[in-house]
C-alpha cells in the first residue's frame, strides 16, 4: 500500500513537472506562453488600481473638486470628505453635512408639501412641448427627453410687449425650466434640462406647492455618494448649494472675507 501510494505520488509530481516544462517548450501542452515578467507587471498593476479603488471608497469624495469654481476657497476643503454610509462630510474635528434646513435658507425653496414625483419617460414630448410651451423641441428623435438651453433661449429670451397671457406663461414655464436645469438640478453634461419636471409646471398656481427642497436635497445626496465610485468623474446637481453652504458654515475655508449673506441667496 505504502509503495503504491509513493508510486501514485510519483506520477502525480511527474505530472505537474510535465506540465511546467510544457510552458518553457517541452512537452504536449500548446497553451499560450505567458512570461512570469508580464503576468507580475499585469497583476501588479491589477492590484494598484484595486487599491486605489477601494482607498476612494473609504474614504469618499474630496470637497475641493465640487467647489473648485470658486476662486476665494482655500484649500483646506481637502481635509473634507464625504462618506456615502452616513451622507456626512467627514473632517478632521468632526461630521457635518447639508440639511433641509440650510435647503431653505440657502435657496429660499419649500421643504415641505407635496413630493415632487411623476412619470421620468414621456411618451409624446412633441405634444408635451406644445400644449405647455406653445412650440416644440426641433429635434432629430420624435420622443426626445430634454429641452436644450440653447433651445430654450432662443425661442423665450426675448417676449414682445403685445404678448396675449398664454404666452406669458409658456416663457414663464420655460424660465423655470431653464432653472431646474441649469441650477437646482444639472446634469453633468449641463446642456439641457429633462422634460420629466414639464408636466409639474401645468399650473403655475401648484408650482410652490411642491417640496422642492427636498428633491434637490435627496439628488444631490445621491450624486455626493455616486461620486464616490473609482470610475465616475464628473459630477452634477445643486453644486451652489455647496457652495453656499461650506462658505456660510466655515467661513475659514475661504481665503477672502465675504460680505453678510442675505437669504434666500437666490433672490439676491
Amino acid at each position: 500500500m505504502g509503495q503504491d501510494t509513493n508510486e501514485g505520488s510519483g506520477i502525480g509530481s511527474t505530472g505537474r513537472r510535465s506540465g511546467a516544462s510544457s510552458t518553457g517548450g517541452e512537452g504536449p501542452y500548446n497553451g499560450t506562453q505567458v512570461p512570469f515578467s508580464a503576468v507580475s507587471e499585469g497583476e501588479e498593476r491589477e492590484g494598484e488600481e484595486k487599491k486605489k479603488k477601494k482607498e476612494k471608497e473609504r474614504v469618499g469624495i474630496a470637497m475641493a473638486p465640487l467647489i473648485k469654481n470658486d476662486g476665494h476657497i482655500s484649500n483646506t476643503v481637502n481635509n473634507m470628505r464625504w462618506g456615502p454610509e452616513t451622507h456626512t462630510f467627514h473632517l478632521p474635528c468632526g461630521e457635518c453635512t447639508v440639511t433641509l434646513e440650510d435647503v431653505a435658507l440657502q435657496l429660499g425653496l419649500p421643504i415641505d408639501g407635496s413630493a415632487v414625483t411623476g412619470v421620468s419617460a414621456i411618451v409624446e414630448s412633441t405634444s408635451l412641448c406644445y400644449s405647455l410651451l406653445g412650440v416644440s423641441s426641433v429635434d432629430d428623435e420624435s420622443n426626445f427627453t430634454g429641452l436644450k438651453f440653447s433651445w430654450l433661449k432662443a425661442n423665450f429670451e426675448h417676449l414682445s410687449f403685445n404678448a396675449i397671457e398664454h404666452e406669458v406663461i409658456c416663457a414663464s414655464r420655460a424660465y423655470v425650466m431653464h432653472i431646474i436645469g441649469l441650477v437646482l438640478m444639472p446634469d453633468a453634461n449641463n446642456n439641457r434640462v429633462h422634460l420629466m419636471y414639464l408636466p409639474l409646471l401645468a399650473n403655475l398656481q401648484n408650482v410652490r406647492s411642491y417640496s422642492w427642497g427636498s428633491l434637490i436635497l435627496a439628488m444631490l445626496y445621491r450624486e455626493l455618494c455616486r461620486m464616490t465610485k473609482s470610475n465616475v468623474v464628473d459630477i452634477g446637481r445643486c453644486l451652489v448649494l455647496l457652495q453656499s453652504w461650506a462658505l456660510y458654515w466655515m467661513p475659514f475655508l475661504a481665503s477672502v472675507r465675504h460680505q453678510l449673506y442675505v437669504f434666500p441667496l437666490v433672490n439676491r
